[in-house]
């Protein structure tokens, strides 16, 4: 079993840490199935559709439970543990100094992972929406919500972008989409990494696009920490499940006025309508894994048997709590399987297939990070980048006490 230390212990941290593992095995299905199996610009045509049910299957429930939502849990938990390191640092004096150092050393990774290893990277992206975000944490509260519903607007209302996205034609997103099947199952690492960067100014118009919902994520993150919101929800938990439910609802009517084309006359707020109800719906989730961890804290503490619950909990957490190591992994494992200087299955894997790998590198993620958790406090990118955070090596096995 992994020691329980004080942050293991706290009901609110393990519901965070578990939030965020279960993220991160969205985002691997997403990234597998959508952007590492086959191009990243498919998506943006109009993809043919499986012919297999097992396919037809895996491909449904990658759409419906992780696109765009996987995504938004994270961010909303990256904006949320940027609140919680700037109220930890404060009472140093020097929060700021140490988070724009957090920051940049994430926007190092970052480009690092972006240049040479997979264009798809996200870290670039959180650490220039997290500069921005940062002086936004010395708002009061009602002020941090508010900027993250006008950030939210500014999302879902494209004529209020201070920028003009100039959208690829359909012919040049096919053009790449064929460089792409050509190049990446066969070509050598110096091909792959040239189309990479040929790709990264369609990869722009997409961060681009979300940056705005970035924000609006982060500082709804930040507000729910500065709230409490987390311990509020958990200790309501019919209201919590009632949230949940609400937004999960929201969520399918959307699915279903897309799939029967029962769209409001204002294509304004049609748009408004799609773009909204992936946030709503990573609420509800996030509400749902509250209530999971609440049931199985409150059935520890009565002494009940509890142990699926507690074991599915250490599991997920432990994975969340090595979610940079883990993400980093997921990218050296997926290349390395679909690219042409690895085993070179690009856009020659099933869905179901594809589904099927992220759930085995999940679950090898999890052993591996109860087995290294078991012995250190961090996991090892999480080690260094605290490390270089406070100028300094920090403490890393269990029976060490973290100085910072």
């Amino acid at each position: 079993m992994i020691q329980q230390t004080k942050e293991f212990t706290k009901p609110r941290v393990v519901a965070i840490d578990v939030l965020r593992g279960l993220a991160l095995f969205g985002v691997l299905s997403v990234n597998l199935m959508q952007e590492f199996r086959v191009s990243i610009f498919l998506q943006l045509l109009a993809p043919p559709e499986p012919q297999a049910w097992l396919d037809q299957l895996a491909q449904g429930i990658v759409s419906l439970l992780f696109s765009f939502k996987a995504i938004a849990v994270f961010s909303m938990l990256f904006g949320y543990g940027l609140s919680m390191q700037y109220q930890s640092l404060r009472a140093r004096g020097r929060a700021m100094v140490l988070l724009e150092r957090r920051l940049i050393v994430l926007l190092l990774f970052g480009l690092l992972h972006l240049i040479y290893l997979w264009n798809g990277d996200i870290l670039t992206h959180y650490a220039i929406a997290g500069f921005i975000v940062l002086p936004f944490l010395l708002l009061p509260k009602p002020y941090l919500l508010a900027s993250a519903g006008f950030a939210l607007l500014i999302f879902l209302l494209p004529q209020w972008q201070p920028w003009t996205i100039q959208w690829a034609s359909a012919e040049h997103l096919r053009l790449v989409v064929a460089a792409a099947n050509e190049i990446y199952p066969h070509g050598s690492y110096a091909q792959i990494m040239q189309l990479r960067w040929d790709e990264l100014p369609l990869i722009f118009q997409l961060h681009q696009f979300v940056f705005p919902r970035t924000l609006a994520l982060f500082l709804f993150g930040a507000w729910c920490h500065r709230i409490d919101l987390v311990s509020k929800l958990q200790s309501n938990r019919r209201q919590t499940f009632s949230l949940a439910i609400g937004g999960a609802s929201i969520y399918l009517l959307e699915r279903v006025m897309e799939r029967y084309g029962l769209f409001f006359e204002s294509p304004t707020v049609t748009s408004i309508f799609i773009n909204l109800a992936p946030v709503i719906l990573a609420i509800a989730y996030a509400a749902l894994v509250l209530i999971f961890c609440n049931a199985s804290a409150d059935g520890n503490a009565r002494g009940e048997n509890q142990a699926s619950q507690g074991k599915l909990s250490i599991a997920f957490a432990a994975v969340g709590k090595m979610a940079f190591t883990n993400y980093l992994m997921q990218s050296l494992i997926l290349t390395w399987i679909f690219y042409g200087y690895g085993f070179g299955q690009f856009n020659k894997m099933s869905e179901a297939n594809g589904l099927g790998l992220a759930c085995a590198i999940y679950l090898a993620q999890i052993a591996l990070s109860l087995m290294w958790l078991r012995r250190f406090q961090l996991g090892p990118l999480e080690w260094l980048w605290r490390s270089m955070m406070f100028g300094r090596w920090q403490p890393i096995r269990r029976c060490q006490t973290t100085h910072d």
